[in-house]
């Protein structure tokens, strides 16, 4: 169903709309990937009944367990953690001093 974007976003790409060619690419994949993943959760029973997908599943799962409990992961997710409180905290603070600054100007 959403197969059609790649080829969509290669052409916009190729005739010199980049922007619009990877948002297109980048929307369809988002989206495709919200899909797959509803699909899944809908499904999960009856496929979790087949034991290879069961098996494979249970593999995959221990693997996202393993990458989670290394130590460099854990370092990035507490620097990704720590870079998105800073953002939102001067965001914040560029809000304040935008309506700060509204608020000098009128009177």
């Amino acid at each position: 169903m959403l197969e059609p974007v790649k080829p969509l976003a290669a052409y916009l790409t190729a005739t010199g709309h980049i922007g619009r060619g990877f948002a297109l690419l980048i929307v369809g994949e988002l989206l495709k990937l919200l899909l797959i993943e509803r699909l899944f959760c809908v499904n999960r029973d009856k496929l979790m009944s087949i034991p290879a997908f069961a098996w494979c599943h249970d593999r995959f799962c221990q693997g996202q367990d393993w990458v989670a409990s290394l130590p460099a992961w854990q370092l990035v997710r507490g620097w990704s953690f720590n870079a998105k409180h800073a953002v939102q905290r001067h965001a914040l603070e560029f809000k304040a001093a935008q309506k700060r600054k509204r608020l000098s100007w009128r009177s």
